[in-house]
């Protein structure tokens, strides 16, 4: 979770995103565990928290988590296109991208060393 928190921080700093909204509407709902883990309560303690609606909040953390586990570029086209939210693209096309990567990159070391 840490490592998480640090590195999606660190890629929202250049696009000016402050790090609570980066931790509130992207990390938390991926780590989470998606749809019915993570955005619903999340969106719930938020609505409690700050008052403001529950829905507000689930389009940002069920794009967030679906972005994260879809089929890539198309995968992120839908995804956005569906929720009417293509402004998120770019974050989109760079957490395909460097997901990808890194479950690659990890899934070879991994297969590596126990086979």
């Amino acid at each position: 979770m840490a490592g998480a928190s640090v590195l999606g921080i660190v890629a929202g700093l250049p696009f000016g995103v402050n790090p609570v909204n980066i931790m509130l509407k992207y990390v938390l709902p991926v780590m989470g565990g998606g749809n019915g883990a993570g955005a619903v309560p999340l969106s719930q303690i938020y609505e409690t928290v700050t008052g403001d609606a529950a829905a507000n909040y689930y389009s940002f953390a069920i794009t967030a988590g679906l972005c994260m586990a879809n089929r890539g570029g198309s995968g992120d086209l839908a995804v956005l296109g569906a929720s009417n939210r293509m402004g998120l693209i770019a974050y989109a096309q760079l957490s395909s991208r460097l997901g990808g990567g890194i479950v690659l990159i990890l899934g070879s070391v991994l297969f590596g060393a126990f086979l």
